[in-house]
């Protein structure tokens, strides 16, 4: 299967993304958002750990079969020399939900699918002591926690299978719809790491700003929300 042409829906539906140094890079939007509803928003991330380049896709669409159209998105990452890949999978998570959250302009039920098990996990930690801050990832994970919060919409994380084509080549028919907008999105991803376009900064919640309430200049203020909030610590 080339870079150009991916399955999903078990059709073939042609793509040419096109050249961006843009943070977010539309490569479908026949998407129609009407009144309230359910949507899914499925993502996947590629790393080149050779080349040290990383990207991200998702993919926007209601839930209901018989609704078509697409809001498909591809970004380039910035690659984290010493990180896991799982951190890449948790980025493109974040810029998802960002995503929609900017593109959407009514409340809807968004359930939000990725392949990162691990990642799900932390996000659905509760955390109770200052030293779960200093976990790995905990700065996206944090600022996606924020982001969730502060969203007009209903997110459900979910978990999908991936790389399904492979996992069940032997029984093809049993790949889900999800579980081909998650191979799309991988496909995607992959096809904007070989486009070799410098990518943005992260710099979502935990971007550093002098932090006026409590006077600790030079803190992240995703830290300083945690300073204020009502996890024990000492003066």
């Amino acid at each position: 299967m080339s870079a150009n042409s991916i399955f999903l829906w078990k059709r073939y539906r042609p793509h040419v993304i096109p050249d961006s140094t843009s943070d977010d890079c539309i490569i479908e939007e026949t998407f129609q958002e009407e009144g309230t509803g359910r949507l899914n928003l499925v993502s996947d991330a590629s790393i080149h750990v050779a080349k040290r380049k990383a990207a991200g896709a998702w993919h926007l669409y209601a839930t209901s079969k018989d609704k078509a159209g697409t809001r498909r998105v591809v970004r380039t990452l910035q690659h984290q020399q010493l990180a896991h890949s799982y951190r890449h999978e948790l980025e493109t998570f974040y810029h998802a939900l960002n995503d929609a959250n900017s593109s959407l302009k009514n409340r809807h039920t968004i359930e939000q699918y990725m392949d990162n098990e691990g990642g799900l996990t932390k996000i659905a930690q509760e955390i109770t002591t200052p030293r779960q801050m200093m976990g790995t990832d905990m700065d996206i994970v944090l600022a996606y926690n924020k982001l969730r919060e502060s969203s007009r919409h209903t997110i459900l994380p979910k978990w999908v299978m991936g790389h399904a084509d492979e996992k069940k080549k032997d029984d093809p028919d049993t790949i889900t719809a999800v579980e081909w907008e998650n191979i799309g999105c991988d496909t995607e991803a992959n096809a904007r790491v070989e486009q070799d376009l410098p990518p943005n900064h992260l710099n979502p919640s935990p971007a550093t700003e002098p932090c006026s309430s409590s006077g600790r200049t030079g803190l992240p203020r995703i830290f300083e929300a945690v300073y204020n909030s009502k996890i024990p610590h000492q003066q």
